[in-house]
């Protein structure tokens, strides 16, 4: 057992319980984490092994510079968007003036507006 003052309520303050819950749960996922069984991360490991805090670590920079290149790449994305939409409504602006044009221009001739498309 390698919290065994988890076993008894030895401390007298609720927060020095909750302390030591804590630090017995953080040393749990640690060890879950590294997939290592050795409740010791700090101890010597042989030459050419490494530490598996340094492992994980290596992971996590690894996911970190996925998510980097990941959050670049949809802000490109969204630029190109954001242009895209400019555009089209300028379009869409045009195309309205255009129209208002011609049913101006149709009413001053004489002829009725044409029916709606929609």
């Amino acid at each position: 057992m390698l919290h065994r003052r988890l076993v008894r309520d030895y401390e007298t303050l609720p927060v020095s319980s909750a302390a030591v819950i804590h630090w017995s749960m953080s040393d749990v996922v640690l060890r879950r984490l590294t997939r290592t069984a050795n409740p010791d991360l700090a101890r010597c490991t042989p030459p050419g092994r490494e530490r598996p805090v340094r492992q994980l670590l290596d992971k996590v920079e690894i996911r970190q510079r996925l998510v980097r290149e990941t959050v670049e790449r949809l802000r490109e994305q969204m630029a190109e968007l954001t242009e895209q939409l400019a555009a089209t409504e300028h379009t869409l602006e045009r195309r309205e003036i255009s129209r208002k044009t011609v049913l101006e221009l149709a009413t001053e001739d004489g002829v009725p507006p044409p029916e709606p498309l929609c």
